[in-house]
């Protein structure tokens, strides 16, 4: 086997608690070609601090410090265009690879060929006690539904339901290069990500337990459909792009099943304008026309009452 440079992006924002663990879990990978770059996104806790320590002791390390906030989108760009690897993953500070996780990765997507640009796994699920939730293919409803995990051409499946754990994803460098990386006027990544990845490349997925995905109260995972309006509409310019990539009947369909989805959170919490937003893209997208009048007069009540 190769062993192809993988270059692993660690982005930190007030993770003092929880950096030096997740670079342990970087540093003890049972792979031996491993960049890691850590670029902190002007934490206002000690992150700092604890990060000169670290790479005190691993001068090897690559730090990036932000002068202001820039948000994720942003700083991994600005991380990845210091990056060497032919495999990349974007690393969450407060997050834990398992020690095959790299690996794994590697060896799927070489067996799988240039094809297959980006591989995903199951993960653990924990709390910032480190109090294990749960297993992700277990506690997810929309992945407990599928016979299978998904591969090879996802990109109608990744539309119409959530089944993969963003921080296990590791995809070759080509993917962010013929996407123009993430992007930045969006609040959050993984999500567009997904979708423009999946339209050009194929995916490949590793049942094991390869991420310890921790769940922090506060941080903007935890607040996705807690009156998150950037959220919000981040996600209905991800269905805008959607729509013009979408080919197929079924794609059609499965992008529709989304919007339903996105446009009853947002009426719930009221966002009117953005569910004016999911039915303007349902009707130009050609939803059952009964389906899109129900949507229109739910909008129409809901400008009423507010």
């Amino acid at each position: 086997m190769d062993f192809p440079i993988v270059s692993i992006i660690c982005i930190c924002y007030n993770h003092s608690r929880f950096i030096r663990e997740a670079v342990n879990s970087v540093l003890t990978q049972d792979y031996p070609n491993v960049q890691l770059i850590i670029a902190d996104d002007h934490s206002t806790d000690h992150s700092v601090e604890v990060i000169h320590s670290i790479i005190d002791k691993h001068p090897d390390i690559i730090f990036i410090e932000n002068k202001q906030n820039m948000d994720n989108c942003r700083t991994f760009n600005n991380a990845f265009h210091r990056s060497e690897g032919e495999f990349i993953i974007d690393f969450a500070a407060d997050d834990i690879l398992m020690p095959q996780r790299v690996r794994t990765g590697v060896e799927a997507l070489q067996t799988k060929g240039p094809g297959y640009g980006v591989h995903y796994s199951d993960a653990v699920i924990f709390n910032e006690d480190s109090d294990i939730m749960g297993i992700h293919s277990r506690m997810t409803k929309t992945v407990r539904n599928l016979k299978t995990m998904p591969e090879g051409d996802v990109f109608k499946t990744i539309l119409e339901r959530y089944f993969i754990c963003p921080p296990t994803l590791m995809a070759r460098r080509e993917v962010f290069e013929r996407l123009g990386g993430y992007d930045e006027s969006l609040d959050y990544e993984d999500f567009d990500f997904m979708v423009r990845a999946s339209r050009i490349f194929y995916f490949c997925y590793s049942p094991d337990l390869l991420v310890k995905r921790r769940i922090v109260k506060g941080s903007k995972s935890d607040r996705q459909y807690k009156n998150n309006r950037p959220y919000y509409l981040s996600t209905l310019r991800v269905c805008e792009k959607a729509l013009q990539m979408v080919a197929s009947k079924g794609e059609k369909n499965a992008l529709n099943k989304r919007m339903r989805y996105e446009c009853r959170q947002v009426i719930r919490v009221g966002e009117k304008e953005i569910a004016t937003g999911y039915i303007r893209l349902m009707w130009q997208n050609k939803l059952n026309n009964i389906e899109w009048l129900l949507y229109k007069t739910a909008v129409s009540i809901l400008t009423k009452s507010t």
